[in-house]
């Protein structure tokens, strides 16, 4: 789904940014579906810095459980424009690992970091929007307050796939000691 973030366009298509947490991302984003988020800065607060457009908003899908199954993941956050894709089994971890990387990343043709174009302090503050404890990103919304959500497509399916899955491995496989042929 093509998403412009631009607040005209996005008052225009009857959009808003609207506080959210885990149990409303969770509640709405069902299996097979994803939504739209972003922390909560100032609307041109990429712009100011010098990107030409906001990278600060990212897709959260919630796998169907037999893409999830095989690569041990329940959710994908990531933009393919960005190149930077995450899964993992726990909503929170994915949503860290994907804002860690994304402050680390050089994108939107601008020579330094995400971290150091926005500065340090305010990258830190980003990530803290994303604990469990008082998160304090947005949703994208409609007029209603009520979360947009949308079908994940192959495209997505497939990044799932290919991306980097920052969970520890959780399963082990036990092998019972035999003996053969009677030995």
């Amino acid at each position: 789904m093509p998403f412009d973030s631009d607040p005209q366009t996005m008052r225009g298509n009857g959009q808003q940014w609207f506080a959210g947490d885990y149990a409303r991302l969770r509640w709405w984003v069902k299996e097979g579906s994803y939504g739209i988020i972003r922390p909560n800065v100032p609307e041109d607060e990429c712009t100011r810095v010098g990107y030409p457009s906001d990278i600060l908003w990212t897709n959260v899908g919630h796998l169907d459980h037999k893409i999830g199954n095989g690569i041990f993941a329940e959710w994908i956050v990531g933009r393919a424009d960005l190149g930077i894709n995450i899964t993992a089994t726990k909503l929170e971890v994915a949503l860290d690992g994907y804002y860690t990387r994304l402050g680390e990343s050089f994108v939107g043709g601008v020579d330094k970091s995400v971290s150091s174009a926005i500065g340090r302090d305010e990258m830190k503050a980003i990530l803290e929007q994303f604990s469990s404890r008082a998160p304090g990103f947005c949703i994208l919304s409609d007029e209603g307050k009520a979360p947009i959500v949308f079908d994940i497509d192959d495209r997505m399916n497939d990044t799932a796939l290919a991306c980097e899955n920052i969970n520890p491995m959780k399963r082990s496989v036990f092998y019972r000691d035999r003996q053969v042929n009677g030995d």
